[in-house]
Formats: structure tokens, sequence, C-alpha cells
């Protein structure tokens, strides 16, 4: 039987903020989920904005579902990132 082992150093850190925030998180199911804002994903969506597709895209599927789309970013605007 393995045990879990605890992260060292910073990690350990990053493991507690986590632990801490833990009860505050909440569950979301969407149908896409795009992982950063840049330039790819900003051209997908004038490209679905462009084609009248950008409501299929955004619309969920089910009503299991809270969004068709969610975007993961770390800036606080859409392509504010290092490029």
């Amino acid at each position: 039987m393995h045990s879990i082992q605890t992260p060292k150093t910073s990690q350990s850190k990053i493991y507690k903020e986590v632990q801490k925030l833990r009860p505050q998180m909440e569950i979301r199911y969407v149908d896409i989920l795009i992982a950063g804002g840049g330039p790819a994903t900003l051209g997908l969506l004038c490209n679905a904005k462009k084609t009248n597709r950008l409501r299929d895209l955004v619309t969920p599927s089910s009503e299991e579902m809270t969004a068709g789309v969610a975007i993961l970013e770390r800036g606080t605007t859409l392509g504010g990132g290092n490029l």
C-alpha cells in the first residue's frame, strides 16, 4: 500500500494554499475548455463570430453543463499574457 507523500519546500507551500482554497472551489461542467486566451483563442472566437457560429459555440449542450465554452487565462484580460 502506497502512502501519500507531502511535497517538499516551495511545493509544500503551494500545496497548503490549494488545500485552503478547496472549500471555496466550485465545480463547473463545460463542453469545451480552452487553455489560454492568446492569439489562437482570439482567432477562434473571431472566426466563430464572423461565420455566425459563436452562439453555437457558447451555448451549453445540456442542462447539466453550466457553459458551452470556458477559457482559462492567467492574466486579467484575454490576450494579456506575454507573447
